[in-house]
């Protein structure tokens, strides 16, 4: 099960499908409300609903246990189910994740985040900057940024996820959990994910891509691979 993060639909995610075994892997692209398939949708923009739809759509597929990838954001939304549904999940592959203790972003700071992301050039300007500066890969992920999302849902969610406080709750978590960070990442530092994911989750283990903060399109080959090693060697 996928879980895309704030900035785009989980289409971001489109060019690793190219690298999946699809005799040993099924994938469920999952859109939280308000994003891509679900632009329509206009309330109950936050962490706590998705992890709930999230778990309905395993149960529809009859998956009793699976494993869940998350994005920045939606890494906060696989983090709750591990505390509310540990049982359910096999292992959490978190990619350049927001940790529980949350992005803990101030009113003021949400709503001049919130200006910059309606503003279709600063939302570029801040994308660029996450992408390690790569030009083509930046105007790639704002246009899909600006077709799959809508204001309603930034607000909601940014609210969510800026004021999200549960690492106390997420410590001795045992879900055997791959974090994958990019090393030209600002906006989730190693240090961060040091003292937080890696202090909570004694079965941790992280793997750094030389990419910024969407390893999902700047090295999706390596992220798979990285994904595929991890549930497949012994440890």
């Amino acid at each position: 099960m996928v879980s895309h993060g704030w900035i785009a639909d989980s289409s971001l995610f489109d060019p690793v499908l190219d690298h999946i075994d699809q005799d040993l892997y099924t994938l469920a692209l999952f859109d939280h409300r308000g994003y891509g398939v679900r632009g329509g949708e206009k309330s109950e923009f936050n962490l706590e609903t998705s992890a709930t739809e999230l778990l309905s759509i395993a149960d529809d597929l009859g998956w009793e246990t699976f494993s869940i990838i998350g994005h920045s954001m939606g890494a906060l939304v696989a983090q709750l189910i591990a505390i509310s549904h540990l049982a359910r999940l096999d292992s959490m592959v978190l990619i350049a994740p927001v940790p529980a203790s949350g992005a803990l972003v101030s009113v003021e700071d949400r709503a001049e985040r919130l200006h910059r992301v309606g503003d279709p050039s600063q939302r570029a300007d801040m994308i660029r900057t996450n992408a390690a500066a790569d030009e083509q890969l930046s105007a790639a992920i704002t246009a899909l940024s600006l077709r799959t999302t809508t204001t309603p849902a930034l607000a909601g969610f940014l609210d969510s996820f800026g004021t999200a406080d549960f690492g106390d709750r997420l410590s001795g978590c045992t879900v055997p959990t791959l974090i994958v960070l990019g090393e030209s990442d600002p906006a989730v530092p190693a240090a961060l994910i040091e003292r937080t994911l890696v202090e909570w989750l004694p079965r941790s283990e992280i793997v750094t891509l030389p990419t910024g903060h969407y390893p999902m399109q700047q090295q999706p080959a390596q992220l798979w691979d990285s994904c595929h090693t991890f549930w497949t060697v012994p440890r």
